[in-house]
């Protein structure tokens, strides 16, 4: 065996466009001491530099190393290129970094949503359906007495992290996000009950998400109500079908891996609940 670099280049996968820019992060990188790990995240706007940072700054005493406040340009970037440096004998372990948003900054404003909101309004799929890399099609449906308005809107996709072995989607809701169509003419003001459905769900990594008993989190507000369908491989049948599992607790996925899921976001006409996140 000898040193070596494995190399990720230009990754543009799991949000990374959406993050914003011009705001600072936290920067931690998880490696095995002697395994240098270095990130360039590439400017979206040519007149900005790139970003860069490494695991050359303060070690915790965990083991991870902090590489500090790190800014993204005020564009942000488009993608990240990650380069692992791995001496001999440093064989089957694995890194990981993480960036973490700190709070209370002045983030981009994503109109009609206010400077501080971290909930930026989802955007309408083209006139073909598609939605955007990193995004996926949901179906935002009213569910009060004058239910019947539907629309389209594109929501981050979930993923599959192989190495945490964990799944996780997470989106938000905003009232004043929808059109004025769906939120009716007269009041549109006042928040309505509503449904979001993403269906059909594939991505990321999804058909690498082993099956057996895994433990099923949801973190939202308790009037929020949250469901997940899996669709099982080789077994499209309705009766196949496992779900939906609407609690925090221990479930059983397809044996033979999970070919699709559902997600279902029912959110109430409560003022208080509205541009919260689950």
């Amino acid at each position: 065996t000898s040193d070596f670099n494995a190399t990720v280049t230009d990754l543009t996968r799991f949000n990374i466009a959406r993050m914003p820019g011009g705001v600072v992060y936290n920067a931690t990188v998880q490696a095995t001491r002697g395994v240098k790990v270095s990130v360039l995240g590439k400017a979206k706007s040519a007149a900005e530099p790139s970003v860069v940072f490494d695991n050359s700054g303060t070690a915790l005493p965990n083991g991870d190393w902090v590489s500090g406040n790190v800014s993204l340009p005020a564009a942000g970037v488009s993608n990240f290129t990650f380069v692992y440096y791995v001496p001999m004998g440093f064989d089957d372990l694995s890194a990981a970094v993480t960036m973490d948003l700190y709070p209370g900054q002045a983030l981009p404003a994503s109109p009609p949503a206010p400077a501080t909101s971290l909930c930026a309004c989802p955007s309408p799929p083209s006139a073909d359906g598609s939605c955007p890399d990193g995004t996926t099609p949901a179906l935002y449906s009213r569910t009060d007495p004058d239910a019947g308005q539907a629309e389209a809107l594109c929501v981050p996709l979930p993923a599959f992290d192989i190495f945490a072995q964990q799944f996780a989607f997470s989106t938000c809701w905003r009232w004043s996000c929808l059109s004025l169509a769906f939120r009716g003419p007269q009041r549109p003001e006042v928040i309505k009950p509503y449904t979001i459905t993403v269906p059909n769900i594939t991505q990321y990594n999804l058909d690498q998400m082993p099956g057996g008993t895994s433990r099923l989190t949801l973190l939202k507000s308790l009037a929020v109500n949250m469901s997940l369908l899996l669709h099982p491989v080789g077994d499209s049948s309705p009766d196949a079908l496992m779900g939906p599992f609407t609690r925090t607790s221990d479930i059983q996925t397809p044996a033979a891996g999970t070919a699709a899921m559902d997600i279902v976001i029912e959110v109430p006409a409560w003022p208080w609940l509205d541009s919260n996140a689950g």
